[in-house]
């Protein structure tokens, strides 16, 4: 079976311009283990004031001050890139929003354009699925919180917003489609309200 990687990225906007401020993925290799990575990237702190609330806010309590403590670019794509490899399977909430990012970040720094930004595996596309073939009503652009709730994953329970908090929620949103026993007690006490009607994130 194939690795997996689930990634998220904190930027300072949403424009192709914006910047990458913190990275994080965790990797599950064939033996049954895990890595995490986690960085702070050096980034232009202009650009992050166009962020709205909450994520200004958030910005401003958890990104580092001192330059030390922040990764060049140039650093992190190459760890992203290693990290990553070649051969794993990619998997996102909003998956064209941090390929898009990451394919800055790398061409940016004159960086081969890895071939897994191409196939993220988007998380809430892939649990819209799974719940239409439940019987569930799904609108799109499918929100990945109603997703999470539907499917018994609390969003709550998570500090969302976080590189790896999104990461950790993603991975579980995830996990409680492939390996869950039996869902459809979970998804039948479910509201019968559509899932989505907003942007993933």
């Amino acid at each position: 079976m194939r690795e997996l990687v689930f990634l998220d990225t904190e930027c300072t906007g949403l424009d192709l311009e914006a910047d990458i401020w913190e990275f994080g993925a965790v990797r599950r290799y064939a033996d049954g283990s895990r890595s995490a990575l986690h960085m702070f990237l050096a980034h232009d702190g202009s650009k992050a004031v166009r962020l709205p609330e909450p994520f200004r806010s958030d910005y401003a309590a958890r990104c580092p001050i001192d330059a030390g403590e922040l990764v060049p670019p140039s650093i992190a794509a190459r760890r992203i890139s290693e990290f990553v490899g070649d051969d794993a399977v990619v998997i996102g909430a909003v998956a064209a929003f941090d390929s898009q990012r990451l394919a800055m970040l790398f061409s940016r720094r004159r960086m081969h354009l890895p071939c897994w930004l191409y196939t993220v595996v988007d998380v809430c596309a892939l649990a819209a699925g799974y719940l239409r073939a439940h019987g569930k009503s799904v609108e799109f652009p499918v929100q990945i919180d109603k997703v999470g709730q539907y499917l018994g994953v609390d969003p709550g329970r998570y500090p969302r917003h976080t590189a790896l908090g999104d990461v950790a929620f993603i991975e579980d949103v995830y996990d409680r489609m492939h390996f869950a026993e039996s869902l459809s007690p979970v998804l039948h006490a479910s509201c019968s309200e559509p899932v989505g009607a907003a942007a993933c994130a």
